[in-house]
């Protein structure tokens, strides 16, 4: 694919997304983002549609639900998918941050193999940055991506996160499903951005300390400046990207509008983190939307591969970070000591390594501190 660098727009510019574009560079400093579009999630049949609350979703082991959260002080209508896990029981918690473009079904083969594992999986969707982007009955495509890049997005979804969290925890009826010592975060590029964050890439003022492990899919930095404020983050941190994970169009009939950075800047993040607790794992072959834990391009194509695309192809990938992602899960949030301190139990670094090295074909790559 010719690269027409990060911002480069067709068939004519764009002013207005050019713009939102530079707005949101300057607050973030990250110049990825890129997502897959909604599609049908393979336990959607289990799933019930429901509004006002978590109180409207009856909790079912081994089972999900949608429910609508609003948050009145912001304007903000958040989608959230339960996935509950077999066992009622406190369990830990993984928040799912979607990207651009998608919502609830983003990220499923991952977020249904945590369910299986044991997990209460939440996956949120944001508005404005979800699947409503490719909704235009009300503004046109690139009005949407202007909105969608537009700086306040991104202080937007971390509140998001903030706020779902907030209320599950005091929830009479899910809290019961929680133990909050063991909340993990994860999330796809626009979602990684937004994992970042929540760790402490942003400051003290979007960390949120109840994080105590994290996972972000194409994790990105623009500048090695803005990948050296994650020398604070202190938590084991797992960043996952691809042979292929750089840049990519997104598609609208003739607009094609390019997002993304090279993929060495996707190891950045990785690299500027404190060791001892970080690993990075890269796959071959694998590109930007490999990572979607969606199908995408069919029926619509919105997205340019780098790959060959297929099921088959996608499912490889999918099957590795399912593995590699709740093998890190598992081990980084693992049940407290018997103190009962969410500290009192130190990461096994070397059975995590170890345990994420079987996961890995002969071209992948894994990088530790470890030996």
């Amino acid at each position: 694919m010719t690269d027409r660098g990060p911002r480069g727009l067709q068939p004519e510019p764009l002013s207005q997304t050019d713009a939102g574009r530079r707005r949101f560079l300057v607050a973030t400093g990250v110049l990825g983002l890129s997502f897959g579009p909604a599609s049908q999630d393979a336990d959607a049949a289990l799933a019930s549609q429901a509004s006002g609350g978590f109180q409207a979703a009856s909790a079912v082991p081994g089972g999900s639900a949608d429910v609508w959260l609003t948050d009145a002080s912001r304007g903000r209508r958040i989608g959230v998918r339960i996935r509950w896990p077999a066992i009622a029981q406190p369990s830990p918690l993984i928040l799912y941050s979607p990207g651009l473009g998608s919502g609830l079904s983003n990220g499923q083969a991952w977020c249904h193999a945590w369910q299986q594992a044991g997990f209460l999986v939440m996956t949120l969707s944001h508005p404005h940055t979800d699947e409503s982007l490719w909704d235009t009955r009300a503004a046109t495509f690139s009005q949407n991506m202007a909105r969608a890049l537009d700086a306040q997005q991104y202080p937007a979804r971390v509140a998001d996160c903030r706020h779902v969290l907030d209320l599950s925890l005091r929830d009479a009826g899910l809290s019961k499903w929680i133990d909050p010592r063991r909340i993990g975060a994860a999330g796809h590029s626009y979602g990684a951005l937004t994992v970042q964050a929540l760790v402490g890439q942003a400051g003290a003022s979007q960390r949120d300390e109840r994080i105590r492990a994290a996972m972000a899919l194409s994790p990105g930095a623009a500048s090695r400046d803005s990948a050296a404020r994650m020398k604070t983050v202190k938590l084991p941190f797992l960043s996952v990207t691809g042979s292929h994970d750089g840049r990519v169009d997104f598609i609208d009939g003739s607009q094609r509008i390019r997002l993304g950075i090279p993929v060495v800047q996707r190891h950045w993040i990785h690299e500027a983190m404190p060791a001892g607790q970080r690993f990075l794992v890269a796959l071959h072959p694998a590109d930007h939307m490999s990572f979607a834990g969606e199908t995408v391009n069919r029926p619509i194509v919105r997205f340019s591969r780098d790959v060959p695309e297929s099921d088959a192809a996608d499912r490889q990938i999918w099957d590795r970070v399912s593995a590699i992602s709740t093998r890190f899960f598992q081990a980084s949030l693992a049940v407290p000591g018997a103190s009962g301190s969410a500290q009192s139990t130190a990461l096994d670094g070397v059975a995590l390594r170890d345990a994420l090295r079987a996961q890995l074909g002969p071209e992948d790559q894994l990088k530790s501190d470890l030996p």
